[in-house]
C-alpha cells in the first residue's frame, strides 16, 4: 500500500504498467495520451 499513497498516479492503469517510471514520465505520458 505504501506504493499508492499518492491515488493520481494511479488513475489511468496503462501508466503504471512499468513500476519504474518516475512522476515526470508519468506526466510526460498522460499528457500524450490526452491528444
Amino acid at each position: 500500500p505504501q506504493l499508492n499513497q499518492n491515488p493520481q498516479l494511479n488513475q489511468n492503469p496503462q501508466l503504471n504498467q512499468n513500476p519504474q517510471l518516475n512522476q515526470n514520465q508519468l506526466q510526460s505520458l498522460n499528457e500524450n495520451l490526452k491528444i
